[in-house]
């Protein structure tokens, strides 16, 4: 029904995924980035599936257990990092569009749940018409 505020959302996700995959080019670090284009890879598939809204659901929790599994594995470097290493600022993109993930699959669930409240209404009167 309402596509508005999911689509938007997903796409913030692989729009602030895209922005971090650009700088970690620069840094080259291989399995960073191996991660992130798995990320941002099913970001755009669940971004298509607006009609299939279980799938997309599915996706995105997939997706936000994915970023939240990077964002840890980031802090274990951050952590663990040599003294004079520097992080930007898009370290913190992961959890930042997993948050985003979250408040999309609250919008597809609640989208979802008015379609079959629409489609039992639908079938409650046409059972009565007959």
């Amino acid at each position: 029904m309402k596509h508005g505020n999911q689509f938007g959302l997903i796409l913030a996700v692989v729009i602030l995924l895209c922005i971090m995959y650009f700088s970690s080019v620069i840094t080259g670090y291989a399995p960073f980035l191996i991660l992130l284009i798995a990320a941002t890879a099913i970001s755009l598939i669940s971004l298509f599936l607006v009609h299939h809204r279980m799938l997309q659901v599915r996706f995105s929790i997939f997706n936000a257990v994915i970023l939240l599994a990077f964002q840890c594995w980031l802090a274990y470097t951050f952590f663990t990092r040599p003294a004079g290493a520097r992080f930007p600022i898009t370290a913190v993109f992961p959890i930042v569009c997993a948050i985003l993930t979250f408040l999309a699959i609250h919008d597809i669930a609640t989208d979802e749940a008015t379609v079959r409240t629409v489609n039992a209404i639908k079938k409650i009167k046409k059972n009565r018409k007959k």
